[in-house]
């Protein structure tokens, strides 16, 4: 191979490696702002009224909700008899 292809190539490695940076970069800010976005959101949603009632009411039915794939799994188990 010869010494000009070689350079080429490691030219066209270093402009992807800094574009991969750049664009890991943007994602990152964007999560970031993603983040922000969110924690604004909790403590409006936190200020909304009977919102430790509704956070209760959830978590019950979560909890139901688990009782009853339990159940569902345990009742989908083969049986297969006495050993």
């Amino acid at each position: 191979m010869k010494e000009s292809e070689l350079i080429r190539r490691l030219k066209e490695g270093e402009t992807q490696r800094l574009q991969n940076n750049q664009m890991i970069g943007s994602l990152m800010s964007e999560v970031n702002k993603t983040q922000e976005l969110v924690a604004g959101m909790v403590k409006v949603i936190r200020r909304l009224p009977d919102y430790d009632e509704i956070i209760n009411k959830v978590a019950a039915e979560y909890q139901a909700s688990l009782k009853d794939q339990e159940n569902e799994t345990n009742t989908d188990k083969l049986d297969l008899g006495d050993d």
